[in-house]
Order: structure tokens, then C-alpha cells, then sequence
């Protein structure tokens, strides 16, 4: 069997679809059976990538969230089936994926001696200019009627569709289209285990991660250290670490508020503005020192989203504040992920909240939870997990 992962998204070695495809050709090396695979990535792919993953081929033309017709996906993929020469014994895995390349896995499924296909959705929504038209009734009608069209007819034996471990995802799609998806993991790269974190002792090291979209809570996120630094850090206790990577899906006023944020900030000794894509070393390297993560996602947004960074937090030993209502917040209540759930967005609230962690992190039993957990979440999120535990029996084992 020929195994065929193709992501979309790769242009750059940062962000999970770097993750997933270096974790996942990692296994395949170390795995050494006669199971036979080829990675695809965007046909924009930068140097460092091809560089990097020297048998990778750039054949993907549009990344899934990109302007572009079906038809072009469709010849794409018809090339990678002809370049990998793979006939109806073998599978391609689309490890991110959308509307658009299911409609085309499915019209290439109506031929014979065609491969299997496995696409994994990572979100509901697509990106909005706005995240606030997430609560607009046409743009959900809209999309609605997009997915039920997509669906329609799909051939289950031959396409299987995927989402994230997200309940409610997989709850939603299964409601609109009568499809329900099975959930997978999303393979990481494994970090420094958490046995090895050492505490630092002069100051709480609070971390904000990730791309810059609204529904992130990247305005929300510097609101809140504006108003620490001015009440509460007058000894230096806190110290910021705030990640801006390309801020969108913002008003004008909001987006010119972070400007004049950031311009304030860049002046005060306990925040470090980190600008731009973080290669993937340094971004470990800034996430693993941190005291704690505040993920201030918003709740419309993240009850049926995963957090990569949360599942990074967890495989670091992180802990992490979280906004309730967020699929993160439902992994805090059931013990699955150490951190705190908001019961406000006071910030006298928050920093209670930032205290009561930073104490429970202290004792030695949590400190042998977070140890444990840190081991879960490395091997549930691993590329050894997704292929042996969920990608091989759902193609039949090989």
C-alpha cells in the first residue's frame, strides 16, 4: 500500500502543517515496513521547505482556504495520482483540508481504480474578514447549504472524512449534512518533556502564541496586559511574551487599537513583542518558558475548534487559562488538560485566577499531573498514534 500525505497549507517551517508533516515523515522513516509513502506539499513552498523534506514534491497549487476553482484541485490531484502511480490499493490523506477538496476527491472518486481518500477538516468556518460574521444568519445559511452540497452523495467507501478531536465539530457537520466524521489527532512533532521544565524564580513568564486572527484574542489578549502592567506590576512579577503574527478579521478601529497598543508596549522592559512567524525551534523554545499560556480564543469560535497551542501546552507541560465555553475549557473540567477556566474577563479576576495557578502548579502532586499528562498528550498526538492507532484501520491496516 502507497500512502500519498498531501498539505495543502505547507509554504513555510513554521505553524502545525510544518508540525504534522515533519512528525509524520520522522515516523515513516523510523516505522521501516513495507508500507510506502510520498509527501506533497503547496506548490508556493519555499526553499527551506524543499530543503528540508528533499523527497517532498510541490504539487499542490492552493492552499485550502485560498480563491480558486475545484477543477484546479482536481488536477491536481489527478497529477499526484499519476506521479506516485497509485491505483484503488492505495490512499491519499489529506492532512488539512476544506470544502473545496472534498468536492474534488469526490467528482475523481466516480472513475474506477481510483485511491482511497482520507480528509481531515481542522475547522468549521473558513477564515472571515470580520470573525464577528460568525454570528451572521445568511453567512450560516450560506455555508450550510455549501457543506450539505459537498457531502451530498459522497461515496463512503472510497472517501472518508475526518475532523479533529473536537466533540462538537464532529456534532455539527454530522447535523447539517448526515455525514458524521470520525475524530483523529493531529500529529506534533514531540518536544522537551515536562520532567526536564525548570521553574523560574523571578518572575511569572505569561505567553500569547500564534496566528493573528481575531478570534484568536489577540486585541484581547493586550487589552489585559495594558491594564496588569498599570495595576498590578509595579514590582516587575509579570513578564509578557507576545507573539503578533499578521493581525486580520479585525474592525478598522480594532486594528488601529493594537497598533497604538503595541506602539505603547514596545517601551515597557517586562513585555517582549516577538513580530512575525516564529520558526518552529524558537517557537518550542518561547512556549516551554513560560510560566502559563492564556488562550483568550473566542468561545463561538473554539467550542467546535481545536487549539493547536493548547495541545502543544499540554504535550509541554503548560498550563493554560482558558475562556469557558472553548473545547480547551471542556479538556480543564474532564482532567485532561492542567490550567484554569475564566469566570470572567475582570482582569481582578484573571490575575486571581493567574495566582491560584501558579500556586496549584507548585505542588509536587500537580507537578507529577502535569508530568503525566504531558506524556499522554505526547503520545496521543503523535505520528505514531495517528498512523498505527486511527489511519491504518480506518484504510483496512495495510
Amino acid at each position: 500500500m502507497k500512502i500519498i500525505f498531501v498539505e495543502p497549507n505547507l509554504k513555510i517551517m513554521s505553524g502545525h502543517f510544518f508540525e504534522t508533516t515533519k512528525s509524520l515523515v520522522a515516523y515513516c522513516v523510523e516505522r521501516q515496513t513495507n508500507l510506502q509513502v510520498g509527501f506533497v506539499c503547496n506548490y508556493s513552498a519555499d526553499e527551506k521547505i524543499l530543503e528540508y523534506f528533499p523527497y517532498i514534491k510541490p504539487l499542490y497549487r492552493m492552499s485550502c482556504f485560498e480563491r480558486g476553482k475545484t477543477d484546479i484541485a482536481m488536477d491536481d490531484i489527478r497529477k499526484i495520482i499519476t506521479t506516485f502511480d497509485l491505483s484503488e490499493h492505495d490512499a491519499i490523506v489529506f492532512t488539512t483540508a476544506h470544502l473545496r477538496e472534498i468536492r474534488a476527491v469526490k467528482k475523481i472518486s466516480k472513475k474506477s481504480k481510483i485511491p482511497k481518500f482520507v480528509l481531515q477538516l481542522h475547522q468549521y468556518y473558513p477564515p472571515l474578514p470580520d470573525a464577528c460574521m460568525i454570528s451572521d444568519a445568511s453567512i450560516n445559511g450560506k455555508l450550510e447549504n455549501r457543506y450539505q452540497k459537498a457531502m451530498r452523495g459522497i461515496n463512503q467507501k472510497k472517501i472518508s472524512i475526518v475532523v479533529t478531536p473536537v466533540a462538537l465539530l464532529a456534532t455539527k457537520i454530522a447535523k447539517i449534512t448526515g455525514h458524521r466524521p470520525k475524530m483523529f489527532p493531529v500529529p506534533f512533532s514531540a518536544h522537551t518533556p515536562f520532567s526536564n521544565k525548570k521553574k523560574n524564580l523571578f518572575a511569572t513568564n505569561i505567553g500569547f502564541f500564534g496566528d493573528g486572527r481575531k478570534e484568536k484574542g489577540l486585541l484581547d489578549f493586550l487589552r489585559l496586559v495594558k491594564i496588569i502592567t498599570k495595576k498590578y506590576n509595579n514590582a516587575k512579577r509579570y513578564h509578557f511574551i507576545v507573539n503578533v503574527q499578521n493581525p486580520r478579521g479585525f474592525a478598522k478601529k480594532e486594528t488601529f487599537e493594537i497598533g497604538e497598543l503595541l506602539k505603547d508596549m514596545g517601551q515597557d522592559g517586562s513585555i517582549e513583542i516577538i513580530w512575525g512567524h516564529l520558526d518552529t525551534d524558537e517557537y518550542h523554545h518561547q512556549l516551554y518558558k513560560c510560566s502559563l499560556a492564556i488562550l483568550l480564543h473566542h468561545p463561538r469560535h473554539y467550542s467546535i475548534r481545536l487549539s493547536g497551542i493548547a495541545v502543544e501546552c499540554g504535550m509541554m507541560g503548560v498550563p493554560v487559562l482558558v475562556h469557558k465555553g472553548t473545547s480547551m475549557a471542556k479538556w480543564v473540567k474532564e482532567g485532561r488538560l492542567f490550567g484554569a477556566i475564566m469566570r470572567s474577563n475582570r482582569s481582578s479576576d484573571i490575575i486571581r485566577a493567574i495566582t491560584e495557578l501558579g500556586k496549584a502548579t507548585d505542588s509536587t502532586k500537580n507537578k507529577t499531573k502535569l508530568n503525566e499528562l504531558s506524556v499522554q498528550w505526547t503520545e496521543e498526538y503523535s505520528a505514531k498514534s495517528y498512523i498505527d492507532k486511527y489511519l491504518l484501520p480506518l484504510l483496512s491496516h495495510e
